[in-house]
Order: C-alpha cells, then sequence, then structure tokens
C-alpha cells in the first residue's frame, strides 16, 4: 500500500502569549515578541520601542512599560533606557553596546543591571608588554 500525502506539513513555531506585549496604536493593537525587543528609550512623553525589525513609538513612560512588562529580562540602565538583556553584547563603565546602538548608563541603575547577569569572576591580571628604547644606557621597561 502506498501513502499519498495530500498536504504538505509546515510546522507553525507559536509564541506563547505571555512572551509578547500588545501596543495599542492607532485604534489597534500591534503585538511585539518580547524577545525581539532590543531596548526601549524615552523621548519627552513618548517612548521608542526599538526592535530587530522596526521601531514603536508612542505615549507613556518609561516606568509604566517597566511595571506593564513584568519580565526579569528587562532593565533599567538609566533615566532614559530598558534594555533586554538577552541582547547586551558589551557591558562599559558608562554605556553599554546593543546591536550597533551604544546606550547611556547611569550609576544609579548599574548595580541592578549586573545582578541581573552572569558574570564570571576573574582574577586581574596586568599583562605588561615589554618594550626596549636604547638610548645611551636607557633602557625602558
Amino acid at each position: 500500500m502506498e501513502y499519498k500525502h495530500t498536504r504538505a506539513y509546515i510546522p507553525i513555531i507559536m509564541k506563547r502569549i505571555d512572551e509578547s506585549i500588545f501596543i495599542s496604536n492607532n485604534n489597534r493593537y500591534e503585538r511585539i515578541d518580547k524577545i525581539d525587543i532590543l531596548f526601549i528609550e524615552a523621548q519627552g512623553s513618548y517612548v521608542d520601542i526599538y526592535a530587530h525589525d522596526r521601531k514603536i513609538s508612542f505615549s507613556t513612560h518609561l516606568k509604566s512599560i517597566l511595571d506593564q512588562m513584568k519580565d526579569e529580562n528587562f532593565v533599567q540602565v538609566s533615566r532614559k533606557h530598558i534594555v533586554n538583556i538577552n541582547h547586551i553584547q558589551e557591558i562599559h563603565n558608562d554605556y553599554l553596546t546593543i546591536s550597533n546602538f551604544n546606550i547611556p548608563t547611569s550609576k544609579m541603575y548599574k548595580s541592578d543591571l549586573l545582578e541581573k547577569i552572569p558574570i564570571i569572576k576573574t582574577k586581574q591580571k596586568v599583562l605588561i608588554e615589554k618594550s626596549t628604547v636604547l638610548s645611551e644606557h636607557l633602557v625602558v621597561l
């Protein structure tokens, strides 16, 4: 007996509703998956959500978004910025890098950020490159 397959099977990957947020925008609700959000930036009375494929602007407060999202992966890093810690590439003294964006960080929020990311503690090593400059009897190491 020969089996005939009449329909192509295409697996559909569904994301759970708690992995997304809906944003009210022009009399409609726009869905955005949380994992796609890179960071959120306050611009006066508006907030911009930067995602992989788009930027969404709407009127609200930064704290309101953070409270409503209820997600440990989102951390406020400055007065104007919330970041998705899953997308952080580098953390410097006063900014962090996500994609091609340098996001400013403040001392007030930095400890919260560092508590939420896995950091491997290492011993401090100071590497000194030896260079020699010969000028009469002077050698600089």
